[in-house]
């Protein structure tokens, strides 16, 4: 799958699986720090400020990335009020917030920084301050994700020291599951719904630990978590609707690109073997050529080794002849043969 960084406004408005769990943590984050002044770390193109700034009175969000605080600034900071600015997450939190901020919301941010030791260093200060702390991170290691932009990857484990790091804090687990809800109004329209959890999910198979600081009404912050996923719940048949949309159209796009390549209907066998037989056709004229270029090529290395051995049994001839010509008994022959034909003229 591919990995996405930072979700578009678009993204975050479609219903889909990837914009649930995002928005259903900065749901959350609302729920926890209605009231509160919130600087939203690592804040992307903004959404995630724009929903604390419902029950938040004073939200600041923070990007390193300059097109895409712009991005936030004339989008969500015109529609809401959200304050945005260029930042880097390590500077940032190393300052003392308290005066400014009673609460930090980080989410999905960590596993980007180069140093995220100083990062949770600075968190640890800054709830020594008092400082309510959100924390969320991915849980790569189980489920074995690799995800190119992350520095740093996370487990249960990890997730389990980063809260006790933070004075103790309170570890939250996001699951993607499967459900079922069965939804009521009371005669003045007010909703019944209840919702209940057959089964529990594995604390290591968590999709993504959030980690909660300096929130000491732990009952509140349980019924936050039920009511924001009575609200995430039925978003899973409009993403299931979706999928089945999708997976109908890529049917369709194989089928078409099928019958571009192999023909239409019945004629789809015959054209192929006729392709086929043509192109064995085309082999077999290019291995024939190929077999009387060879025969050539051997007939002619064949007469020029015959020429060779020529030239050799000549040269041996005349390097004989050259020596016998050298001979007393030749020059006393050729003498007898002169003697013989003056001898035969004049008869």
């Amino acid at each position: 799958m591919d990995a996405v960084e930072r979700l578009t406004l678009e993204a975050v408005s479609a219903h889909s699986l990837i914009a649930v769990e995002h928005l259903h943590r900065y749901e959350l984050a609302a729920e926890l720090c209605a009231g509160s002044r919130v600087i939203d770390v690592g804040c992307g193109t903004g959404y995630g400020a724009g929903i604390l700034s419902k029950s938040c009175p004073f939200v600041v969000g923070i990007d390193n990335d300059v097109a895409t605080i712009d991005t936030a600034q004339a989008t969500v900071g015109r529609e809401h009020d959200v304050a945005f600015e260029v930042g880097d997450a390590h500077k940032v939190l190393a300052q003392p917030l308290g005066d400014r901020f009673d609460a930090i919301v980080l989410f999905e941010t960590l596993e980007h920084l180069s140093r995220p030791e100083e990062v949770v260093a600075s968190l640890r200060h800054r709830a020594g301050d008092g400082v309510k702390i959100l924390v969320s991170i991915p849980n790569e290691k189980a489920l074995v994700e690799k995800n190119p932009y992350h520095v740093s990857t996370y487990g249960y484990e990890d997730a389990i020291e980063l809260a006790s790091e933070l004075n103790d804090a309170a570890l939250l687990l996001q699951f993607l599951a499967e459900g079922s809800m069965i939804r009521g109004y009371d005669a003045d329209g007010n909703d019944l719904g209840r919702i209940v959890a057959t089964e529990r999910g594995e604390h290591e198979y968590a999709n993504h630990f959030i980690i909660c600081a300096n929130f000491d009404d732990m009952t509140s912050l349980q019924e936050a978590v039920a009511r924001i996923h009575v609200e995430a719940a039925p978003l899973h048949n409009r993403y299931v609707h979706n999928l089945e949309r999708a997976n109908a159209e890529l049917r369709r796009t194989n089928a078409r690109l099928a019958r571009k390549t192999l023909g239409i209907a019945d004629s789809a066998g015959a054209s192929l073997l006729a392709k086929l037989e043509a192109t064995q056709s085309e082999l077999e004229s290019v291995l024939r050529a190929e077999q009387e270029r060879n025969a050539a090529e051997e007939a002619e290395a064949a007469r020029v080794h015959s020429v060779a051995v020529l030239h050799a049994e000549i040269a041996d001839l005349n390097a004989t002849i050259a020596m016998m010509q050298g001979t007393r008994v030749w020059r006393l022959g050729g003498t007898w043969w002169r003697i013989r034909d003056r001898l035969l003229r004049r008869a």
